[in-house]
């Protein structure tokens, strides 16, 4: 995986989240980050199905 905060591209697997989700560490800027990282989903507490839901609703509101 490549790393979104160096472009580095190969970053280590580095244990999990409380919540289950893959940690990454990026030797080369030594800093760890999920796949979920910079995406509307990074420190959600909302499940991804439920944004997603919501995502739907709001655009069949506007078309």
């Amino acid at each position: 995986m490549e790393c979104p905060l160096c472009g580095h591209q190969k970053t280590h697997k580095h244990g999990k989240t409380s919540k289950g989700s893959q940690r990454y560490y990026c030797p080369v800027c030594k800093q760890s980050f999920t796949d979920t990282f910079d995406t509307l989903y990074y420190r959600r507490q909302v499940e991804p199905e439920k944004i997603q839901m919501v995502l739907q609703a709001h655009w069949k509101t506007r078309g």
